[in-house]
């Protein structure tokens, strides 16, 4: 059986750091002599030289972020549209308030200090119990399930909360040299492939930092093959616009069509010159005829068949038929060029409400 499907990313981790030649998983030795009180830091690597403590950011911040949006989102101003939009496309169409953004901030802040705060105790308490005084101090933060928050949002609040300094000038979290931020709630499309993002933050001011994050650009390769999926490197190469979320799909499995074509669009746009009017005709008629296609058994995809049930129902049409110059064309296709309109209209911020003056009126 494939551990992918079952495992979460914080045990996947675990189960790395049992295997990694030089690594242990702190729980799974001997914590007698005074150990077992310790609020002790999770994981060791390169033969003790390093002392990890890992963050697992939990689904429970996510309910407090949606809430933020929720009055927003039932506003009948708030734009139709496929996939994900940020925040500054949406407000072509309606205003969001300063608080709203500041709100979901202020979470995402508080529970980067915590996160930071916590490390640096427990950090500081392991290398004190274990007699490791001269060991690097790093902080993994894993992610798997809360979209909301992209690695370099993330870091940027770890980054606000490393630069914190006592009056004296010396670092306030002192134990911690860096930081790795492991993302698999985000990925990069490549082909056919999934691309995972990661973020490494050097803490300068603390000793040993340069050592620390050569260790991390030495494990990136081996934490990549032990999961099986690629690695896309780390943020500061990486196009933010082009990340994807993950949408409750797993690691290994495969990625679906839909996704394939809105990576094809990005790398050719080819519908960036064809005037407003004329893109929203051609999508119009596109549906149509995915609507004729809802009647024919096996014509569509499963997941495909409720996504053109989904955009009906929110277009409030009825899905009946209506011949068009399409009937030809096969399923394949048409879904691609499909998903690539809808691309375009993302672009351009045009609510998928617009399709609506060119379809027949047929209200569902």
């Amino acid at each position: 059986m494939n551990t992918m499907q079952r495992e979460t990313l914080t045990e996947r981790f675990r189960r790395f750091c049992r295997e990694l030649p030089g690594a242990e998983w702190v729980d799974d030795l001997d914590l007698t002599d005074g150990r077992e009180g310790v609020r002790r830091a999770d994981a060791f690597f390169s033969h003790r030289e390093i002392v990890a403590e890992v963050k697992t950011i939990q689904t429970d911040q996510e309910p407090r972020l949606k809430s933020l949006l929720s009055e927003l989102v039932a506003d009948e101003r708030w734009p139709l549209f496929v996939g994900q939009w940020p925040l500054d496309r949406v407000a072509h169409h309606i205003p969001i308030p300063a608080d709203s953004q500041e709100a979901s901030w202020k979470i995402l802040e508080r529970a980067a200090g915590n996160w930071v705060r916590g490390a640096n105790r427990q950090i500081r308490d392991t290398k004190v119990a274990f007699g490791l005084n001269m060991a690097k101090g790093l902080l993994v933060i894993l992610n798997d399930e809360v979209a909301l928050w992209q690695a370099d949002t993330i870091a940027t609040a770890v980054g606000f909360a490393l630069i914190r300094r006592k009056p004296d000038g010396s670092p306030w979290f002192d134990q911690i040299a860096g930081v790795w931020i492991v993302d698999e709630a985000h990925f990069l499309v490549q082909g056919t492939t999934r691309l995972y993002p990661n973020v490494e933050i050097p803490n300068p001011a603390v000793p040993g930092c340069e050592e620390l994050m050569s260790f991390l650009g030495q494990i990136r390769e081996p934490w990549s093959a032990f999961c099986g999926v690629p690695n896309a490197g780390e943020l500061s190469g990486i196009d933010l616009s082009q990340l994807e979320d993950v949408e409750g799909e797993r690691p290994d499995s495969p990625l679906p069509m839909h996704k394939v074509f809105v990576a094809e669009y990005r790398d050719n746009r080819y519908l960036r010159d064809l005037a407003e009017p004329a893109l929203l005709g051609t999508m119009a008629v596109l549906f149509l005829e995915l609507c004729n296609r809802l009647g024919a058994e096996g014509a569509l995809p499963f997941r495909y068949r409720k996504h053109v049930e989904e955009v009906a129902f929110r277009l409030g049409v009825a899905t009946g038929k209506t011949a068009t110059s399409l009937s030809r064309v096969d399923s394949v296709h048409l879904l691609r060029t499909w998903f690539h309109g809808l691309q375009e209209l993302g672009q351009r911020c045009v609510d998928l409400r617009a399709i609506a003056a060119y379809l027949p009126q047929r209200r569902a």
